[in-house]
């Protein structure tokens, strides 16, 4: 066993400290950069994440508005052959809410515009 003199114990006490604040800063390093990448690739997966929803929010949109299209043309051809008051009704009701359709989805365009210009900034 050494036994240090009193003279020296003050700079054994210096020494074994300064090494661990050399670790305890090396430590710090390491989890600062595992936190810094684990941001970044937490971020990269809720862009990615977005843009696929986003993505897939306009298709649905697009079939939605295609899908009344379809239906406004049957309707007005069965009014036309009819004449009946209710189905120029339903075809002029159904002209509306393809309307409405297409509103939304450029809506849905224009507050993704503003979304996607934030995320790349």
């Amino acid at each position: 066993m050494i036994d240090p003199s009193p003279s020296t114990i003050p700079l054994i006490i210096a020494a074994v400290g300064s090494g661990i604040a050399a670790i305890l800063s090396s430590v710090a390093v390491i989890i600062g950069s595992l936190n810094k990448s684990t941001i970044e690739s937490v971020k990269k997966t809720g862009e990615a994440t977005h843009t696929l929803s986003n993505s897939a929010m306009g298709a649905q949109l697009l079939s939605s508005i295609a899908d009344k299209e379809a239906l406004a043309v049957v309707l007005h051809s069965v009014a036309t052959k009819s004449g009946v008051l209710s189905d120029l009704e339903a075809a002029a009701a159904m002209d509306v809410r393809v309307e409405a359709a297409k509103k939304l989805y450029q809506e849905h365009v224009r507050n993704q515009a503003v979304v996607d210009a934030k995320l790349s900034n």
